[in-house]
């Protein structure tokens, strides 16, 4: 009887130690699984990271060229404005050679008339 009981105790603390090596193997498969799934994760967070700098990085090449695009068009504008108050400038000033040429022969012409008519 008491054989049987220690047989039983036997078998029963066997049948424990197989459940919980189950359980161990269960529960390093789960671990296995959630680092593999923690390494894929790690990857692909870096590799994002890697786009986004990427992402950054022709972001800011963009805004650089079109903020050198945007000062070469002020650039352009005030030279265009230059060149057109030049322009006025100088119709003005050969405006002002015309009347003064005009006033010269007017008065060649005249001088011309009177030392004729004193002839």
């Amino acid at each position: 009887m008491k054989l049987e009981s220690l047989t039983q105790q036997k078998s029963g603390l066997e049948q424990a130690k197989l459940d919980l090596e189950a359980k161990i193997r269960s529960l390093e498969y789960n671990i296995s699984e959630e680092t593999e799934k923690r390494t894929n994760a790690e990857i692909l967070l870096s590799k994002s990271k890697e786009q986004l700098a990427r992402k950054e990085s022709l972001y800011s090449s963009e805004l650089e060229a079109k903020q050198k695009a945007e000062l070469a068009i002020r650039n352009v504008q005030i030279e265009m404005r230059t060149a057109g108050n030049t322009i006025k400038e100088l119709e003005e000033e050969k405006e002002e050679l015309q009347r003064q040429l005009t006033h010269v022969i007017n008065a060649r012409s005249l001088q011309e008339k009177i030392n004729d008519d004193q002839q």
